[in-house]
């Protein structure tokens, strides 16, 4: 989006993870240091002990805000899932933050959806605030009682909303 926005008749941001937003934000650079050290360390130094299945499970306790210890007993077809693809934790750990600044975002005219939990990380947060600030023509919507699980854990609700705004865009 950030190289041809003229491609775009609509964009729908689903609490989006976007870390260099938060250089340009005061408390931004805090925030995703904090959730570094509780979420992904944890994860990380379970993967450098060749555990990807217990980094896989950490990962996913970190970004629901699960208690620790309930991912692999998470209901099916969830924790069958994160066992699956707890082998692309050394990717997913690999990888660097897409460069992006508020100025990129300037450049993007579609009618913009940012969602987002009532009840996400702050960092979370923040970033989908400053997508929506940065933007312009974004609408936010918060869903009360929610993190970062709400297509898992209410995806008709998700649906709904999302099916709502495109209504609105044709």
């Amino acid at each position: 989006m950030k190289k041809r926005p003229d491609l775009f008749g609509a964009a729908i941001h689903y609490e989006p993870f976007l870390f260099p937003l938060l250089s340009e934000i005061p408390g931004g650079e805090r925030a995703r240091m904090e959730k570094v050290r509780t979420m992904f360390a944890p994860a990380v130094g379970l993967a450098k002990k060749g555990d990807l299945e217990g980094a896989a499970m950490r990962f996913m306790e970190g970004a629901f805000l699960m208690p620790l210890g309930s991912a692999s007993t998470s209901v099916d077809p969830w924790s069958e899932i994160w066992r699956d693809n707890s082998r692309t934790i050394p990717a997913y750990g690999a990888m660097t933050p897409f460069p992006i600044s508020c100025t990129d975002l300037t450049h993007i005219n579609a009618p913009t959806l940012v969602v987002q939990g009532s009840e996400t990380h702050i960092d979370t947060a923040m970033m989908a605030d400053q997508v929506a600030n940065c933007l312009g023509n974004a609408f936010t919507i918060r869903v009360s009682g929610a993190n970062h699980g709400i297509p898992m854990r209410a995806p008709a609700q998700f649906a709904r909303k999302i099916s709502g705004f495109l209504k609105t865009t044709n």
